[in-house]
């Protein structure tokens, strides 16, 4: 602080009352919130809000990475842009998953706004974040993005050894999360599980490494893919694995804006479906129910 300035004119002081508040907030603009795509979904969390983070957590090979990308690809088609940031595959293999979503669906359309660089900086640190922020910026100017995907939190820590991983992860949450609010962009962050003993499903309490993560997401949201009981993989004479149906349960474990909570069944086949959705000559024929729109938030 500079020789004569005071905290104040640093930041301004200004003390306003309920009622002056409560004006102040009937002026503001209604916050924007796009449908997932997700009928279910959109009923318990009220679409994907600008400026909210959610976090998305499942078991290794559980299908996260896949209902993102579900996500993206549902609100690309209802003509709304989002951006993809995938550390884990390249992005061939992401451009792959979405082709064979096209199948799936019968979309010939390849011009859906589905964005993603084609190279990422890695390594964590505040240099990472400004990367971040600037080509979400950059992608929200030039190519109108209304929704971030984050594929995962996890790459995102530092090249080197830290003896408090869950408080470096913590940091990086937030940074993520001031993100979103400065950028007025929802973001999701995919997290991975620790390892879940006693063959139960996983909840919040299982995201890996950090309680920061949960405390700092608007929305957490848990997968699993249901066991099938009758048809177990034989490893050895002496020993089975459990295998899975082609069924997800999604659940909306925390919404701090909501206060709402709920599970949505889904089906695995290339992307996520809702079991109602029409299938005819293997094409599931999906409808949007409209695009981003002014939700108050209640």
């Amino acid at each position: 602080m500079a020789s004569g300035q005071s905290i104040e004119d640093l930041t301004p002081i200004n003390i306003l009352s309920y009622k002056e508040l409560l004006e102040k907030l009937e002026k503001e603009p209604k916050r924007d919130a796009c449908p997932s795509g997700l009928k279910e979904l959109d009923e318990i969390i009220g679409g994907l809000d600008d400026g909210r983070m959610y976090v998305l957590s499942a078991p290794t090979k559980m299908g996260k990475t896949t209902l993102a990308q579900t996500l993206m690809y549902n609100m690309a088609f209802a003509g709304v842009p989002s951006l993809f940031f995938s550390y884990e595959m390249g992005w061939q293999e992401v451009v792959e998953k979405y082709k064979a979503m096209d199948g799936k669906t019968g979309n010939k359309e390849t011009s859906i706004p589905l964005f993603m660089p084609i190279d990422l900086l890695r390594g964590g640190g505040e240099l990472q974040y400004q990367w971040l922020y600037d080509a979400i910026a950059k992608a929200k100017e030039e190519k109108g993005i209304r929704l971030v995907v984050i594929d995962h939190l996890h790459f995102l820590l530092p090249l080197r050894d830290f003896s408090n991983t869950s408080f470096i992860i913590g940091g990086i949450v937030r940074e993520i999360k001031k993100m979103s609010v400065a950028l007025k962009i929802p973001i999701i962050l995919i997290a991975h599980t620790a390892k879940i003993k006693d063959d139960r499903k996983p909840d919040w309490t299982d995201i890996r490494d950090s309680s920061f993560i949960t405390q700092e997401a608007d929305v957490v949201l848990m997968m699993y893919r249901l066991k099938n009981k009758e048809e177990k993989k034989k490893i050895t004479d002496d020993s089975v694995e459990e295998t899975y149906t082609n069924k997800a349960m999604l659940s909306v474990e925390l919404d701090r804006v909501r206060g709402n909570t709920g599970k949505v069944l889904l089906w695995h086949n290339g992307a996520m479906f809702e079991p109602y959705d029409k299938i005819k000559h293997g094409i599931i024929e999906k409808k949007m129910n409209g695009i981003c729109t002014n939700l108050p938030v209640s």
